[in-house]
């Protein structure tokens, strides 16, 4: 279970192009926060194999009216254009991207985008071999994991809690 939904949760379980077409069918009808929801997840789906493209969807979803009233979804999206940045190899605005989601996500108080923030943020430093800091993160999330009972993470945070270890 924890090396498949880890699997799921890097990108390595690739979507269909069925998935891709019903989500872009999707864009043609949808408004607001369906609409950012859809672009954003078209942006996943590319932000290891075509990070240009997923930008390209992460910034339309920014450009979502209304984006500001959606801020979990502005926040997801900033993770995923940094996770796409950091592919390109511009970690400056990687982490740029990183910071600006913790700090929109934050606000929110939503559990699960507070630690999906710390969890780049982990994984963005631990890549560039600053493990403590890495630590620091990882064990931010699962502290807010373990005290809201998200347990549908837990097998990612010990994933990544594992990766480090092994580092």
């Amino acid at each position: 279970l924890v090396c498949v939904t880890a699997r799921h949760a890097f990108g390595g379980e690739q979507p269909g192009n069925r998935e891709i077409a019903d989500l872009e069918k999707k864009l043609e009808t949808a408004s607001g926060e369906q609409k950012s929801n859809a672009l954003i997840q078209l942006a996943s789906i590319y932000r290891a194999r075509n990070p240009q493209k997923s930008i390209r969807y992460v910034d339309r979803a920014l450009a979502v009216p209304g984006i500001k009233q959606y801020p979990v979804n502005e926040g997801r999206a900033r993770i995923t254009k940094g996770e796409a940045l950091s592919v390109m190899g511009k970690r400056d605005k990687a982490l740029e991207s990183f910071y600006r989601a913790r700090n929109i996500l934050k606000k929110t108080g939503d559990p699960s985008g507070i630690t999906d923030s710390l969890n780049a943020l982990g994984r963005f430093y631990r890549n560039k071999g600053f493990y403590n800091i890495s630590l620091k993160y990882y064990l931010k999330a699962h502290d807010i994991i373990i005290r809201k009972g998200l347990n549908d993470k837990l097998a990612t945070m010990y994933w990544h809690l594992g990766g480090l270890y092994i580092q």
